[in-house]
């Protein structure tokens, strides 16, 4: 997650990822072995969204920092940060699809934790090591 001037530095890069809504992204789903996160038609009063998905190349939670650093962590070590950022459904079928689909996100997709500032560097650091066409994204 990431305020709305996070957001909008990251419209300022070449060849950004494409952020979605400002405040939500739909769900993960497994398409052909790979996950992809998709956008959602409602933008809410600012109008800043894309209703499309994309290969998700990585999941970073953010906090701030003094200087940009990011670093990929464990699945595991991310579990209660992902329930805390989500809308969890009510009933008990739900909750045992969304863990599932969780444990299968969590366990396959890279994870980051990014400290950064607002600056534009900050969103080149994430995005080197999240590229999936960078040397930078193994570790």
């Amino acid at each position: 997650m990431a305020k709305t001037t996070d957001f909008k530095t990251f419209t300022r890069i070449e060849n950004p990822f494409l952020p979605f809504n400002r405040n939500a992204v739909l769900f993960p789903r497994k398409i052909d072995g790979k996950f992809y996160a998709f956008g959602t038609p409602w933008s809410g009063k600012f109008d800043e969204s894309i209703n499309t998905k994309t290969e998700i190349a990585g999941i970073a939670f953010l906090s701030r920092g003094e200087t940009n650093e990011i670093t990929r962590v464990p699945g595991d070590s991310v579990a209660f940060d992902f329930m805390n950022q989500s809308v969890r459904p009510d009933k008990k079928e739900d909750m045992i699809y969304f863990m599932d689909v969780l444990d299968k996100v969590l366990s396959n997709v890279p994870i980051y934790r990014l400290k950064c500032n607002m600056s534009l560097e900050a969103v080149e650091t994430s995005y080197n090591k999240m590229n999936p066409r960078s040397n930078n994204n193994e570790n």
